[in-house]
């Protein structure tokens, strides 16, 4: 089975951009205890698929995590610039197009992280 997450992960451990501000802390949901802030998490959302086209089409969610709500809206927007329009492959994965379809942000008083979510439609070819 194709693995899309890996392949999102590749990709945005890749990008300069967004390296310059986590490195490459992109990990699959949930946090991590006592995490490195600030960082990236995803996890899909849902698995919609075409059969008869062989194109799955899910949605995934990124999370920019930080203690300042600045640094974590500068991360979601570097994972925003990086997926939105994307066309290529990664790992294997021949994605047809990412498309960057909400933003919201989020603050937990408990933790004091600021989350910002970046959610992605995607369409790409099944093995």
């Amino acid at each position: 089975m194709t693995d899309v997450g890996a392949a999102l992960k590749t990709l945005l451990r890749a990008d300069v951009d967004l390296t310059a501000l986590v490195g490459t802390r992109v990990y699959a949901f949930p946090l991590r205890q006592d995490p490195v802030l600030p960082d990236v998490t995803y996890q899909r959302v849902s698995g919609p698929r075409d059969a008869l086209l062989g194109v799955g089409k899910p949605r995934y969610q990124f999370a920019a995590w930080s203690k300042s709500y600045g640094e974590a809206r500068d991360v979601a927007q570097a994972v925003d610039d990086c997926l939105q329009r994307y066309k290529g492959t990664e790992e294997g994965v021949l994605i047809i197009q990412a498309t960057v379809v909400n933003d919201v942000d989020i603050y937990d008083g408990e933790t004091g992280r600021h989350t910002c979510s970046v959610d992605v439609k995607l369409k790409y070819w099944e093995e």
